[in-house]
């Protein structure tokens, strides 16, 4: 057995961005969208503004003349006079100070100062002067309800203490108590006068020059940051998710077998000269190195029937039947090839000749096996130059079932196509006939290379009722086609089948850097790396 073709190197930093690079139009167009959607939302939004001022707060002020001790002014106490500026009470004396509807004196906070006896009022509205008008309004309405209730709180302490020097007997007895009365009572009447109470309004908020929002511009670019992380972050998320193989190294870890050759990507993959079949340039040096590998494969198992089938459709399997027999017809051997996709054949497309009868015209005796089999001309490069090497005086192979003709050596030859025919009623059943084992046995002996192309082995049975039948099969894998559960269930329904010999998987279709690795994608390589 060969080694199998591996590519065997440490994740690189191109493993990692892969994701990114084959969903890069998924990320462009979140971040696209995104940002061009924000910036384009809020530059369409009305201009905000705010304005502020700034009130102190001493609620020692509250117990002035009262005979208790001061409590010392903490967060919490300007904590509390913040959440009372914005009450309904505050809203209502608001409207009615700007003579506007309650409901229109929205847009207002308060925030204490942390550690100091400030609290900041912060008014937002569409027009500036309203911004204005609206903070210190609210400024102006707190300090009046403050004072308001404080002048009542002094005002009932006063009562209450005049009523305690009335109770109080003019005796000498009482002079003390009347003395203390007394004084509380002229502390009361003392910071009644007094003008203002324990809130005064600092630095009044003026109409801003610039709107505080919308910024379209910082908006964008915050949204800009939030749409690249989700796109990175959905890229790595899809590429977790996809099932499908995306790398030349994941496809032998996949199907559990050897990979025996990369085939890049040609836009020519049934290339033709002179009205003869040939290998496109671009993949020829690979052909040949799946057929030398196929040779080294029957090293110690003589393999001369090999079926060629993948795990679902449009993987490329026909295609690379049609060029492998250009492969080994280029090393002189004899070369047949049979249509057995009897539900899609495209082999005598592919060659150029017709399908008017094929194998189900052969089963049903309508015609004989060398009378269905077609001469196909192929252009085998270096077959002339092979021949003249074994001191032949004529290519080899051309003609089915025929002597070489004598003549000049060139390098056109012949490969024998059995195409598929007409279609039968129920292919699986044709396919599973003694006659069908019989017809491939005298086209082997025949040949040196019979080249089986057969259905998707996942999608219907016709394979695996050849599977039995061949000294080996061949899997296609086209990247970003097949699944690793697609690929894992085709190497399981050839393995049930008895004397299967699935030998290795061709990577097909390779494009870019994945087919650079491989030294293939342009005319006229050296030796494939190995």
């Amino acid at each position: 057995m060969t080694e199998p073709l591996r590519q065997v190197e440490d994740l690189q930093l191109r493993d990692y961005l892969r994701p990114l690079v084959s969903r890069w139009w998924i990320i462009l167009g979140i971040v696209v969208t995104v940002t061009v959607g924000t910036y384009l939302y809020y530059d369409r939004q009305p201009d905000v503004y705010s304005a502020t001022t700034s009130i102190f707060v001493d609620a020692s002020q509250a117990n002035a003349g009262s005979s208790e001790s001061i409590a010392p002014v903490t967060d919490r106490t300007t904590q509390n006079q913040a959440t009372l500026l914005t009450t309904r009470d505050v809203a209502s004396r608001v409207a009615k100070q700007l003579g506007v509807d309650p409901g229109s004196v929205g847009g207002v906070s308060a925030a204490p100062s942390a550690g100091s006896d400030f609290v900041t009022i912060k008014a937002v509205n569409n027009s500036p002067a309203m911004a204005a008008r609206l903070a210190n309004a609210y400024a102006k309405a707190f300090i009046d309800l403050r004072s308001e209730e404080q002048r009542a709180a002094l005002q009932k302490a006063l009562t209450e203490q005049q009523r305690q020097l009335d109770r109080i007997s003019n005796t000498p007895a009482n002079l003390a108590e009347r003395s203390t009365a007394l004084a509380s009572v002229r502390r009361l009447q003392l910071a009644l006068s007094i003008p203002g109470g324990e809130a005064q309004q600092l630095d009044p908020a003026t109409p801003p020059t610039t709107p505080d929002a919308p910024n379209p511009k910082r908006n964008a670019l915050f949204a800009f940051v939030l749409a690249l992380l989700a796109g990175v972050g959905l890229a790595f998320g899809l590429e977790r998710f996809d099932r499908r193989l995306k790398r030349v190294d994941d496809v032998a870890p996949a199907y559990g077998l050897p990979l025996l050759v990369v085939l890049p990507h040609s836009s020519t993959v049934a290339a033709s000269e002179d009205g003869s079949s040939a290998l496109s340039g671009d993949f020829r040096e690979a052909f040949r190195q799946l057929r030398t590998n196929l040779q080294l494969e029957g090293l110690n198992r003589p393999i001369k029937r090999i079926l060629v089938t993948s795990a679902v459709p449009g993987e490329g399997k026909s295609t690379v039947v049609r060029n492998l027999a250009i492969a080994f017809c280029e090393f002189g051997q004899r070369v047949a090839v049979v249509d057995c996709d009897l539900r899609r054949p495209t082999m005598a497309a592919l060659f150029g000749m017709d399908n008017q009868s094929g194998l189900t015209s052969v089963m049903t005796n309508e015609v004989t096996l060398a009378e269905a089999t077609q001469a196909a001309p192929v252009q085998a490069k270096g077959l002339a130059t092979l021949a003249r090497m074994r001191g032949a005086e004529s290519a080899v192979g051309t003609g089915p079932y025929a002597e070489p003709a004598p003549g000049p050596v060139s390098d056109v030859a012949t490969i024998d196509l059995l195409s598929a025919g007409p279609s039968p009623a129920n292919p699986q059943a044709v396919l599973s006939t003694d006659r069908m084992a019989s017809i491939l046995d005298e086209i082997a002996d025949e040949h040196d290379i019979v080249l089986v192309d057969s259905p998707p082995v996942t999608v219907v049975s016709d394979a695996l009722a050849l599977a039995g039948q061949v000294d080996a099969v061949l899997i296609v894998a086209r990247l970003e086609v097949t699944t690793k559960d697609g690929a894992k269930r085709a190497v399981d329904l050839l393995r049930r089948v008895p004397d299967a010999n699935p030998i290795g998987v061709v990577a097909n279709d390779i494009t870019g850097n994945e087919a650079a690795k491989y030294s293939y994608g342009y005319e006229n390589l050296g030796p494939q790396k190995r």
